[in-house]
């Protein structure tokens, strides 16, 4: 099945930052991931796209979320 088909799209409404209980929020938690490890920024109005897979788990990986 092609990715496209699995992409979840989430509208921040705050920065990344802000949002009680970040960990049980996908989207929050890619957006503080891809915060911290690169150049691009996500704030209050951007659209996150991720996909949520069990590989992450598999591999000892709590963070199953990831970004697209």
């Amino acid at each position: 099945m092609p990715a496209v088909l699995l992409l979840l799209l989430q509208e921040l409404t705050k920065d990344p930052h802000l949002y009680p209980g970040k960990d049980a929020l996908p989207h929050v938690r890619v957006a503080l991931r891809v915060n911290s490890n690169m150049s691009k920024r996500l704030k209050a109005g951007d659209i996150v796209s991720y996909v949520i897979c069990e590989v992450g788990r598999a591999e000892g990986n709590d963070d199953a979320a990831g970004a697209l």
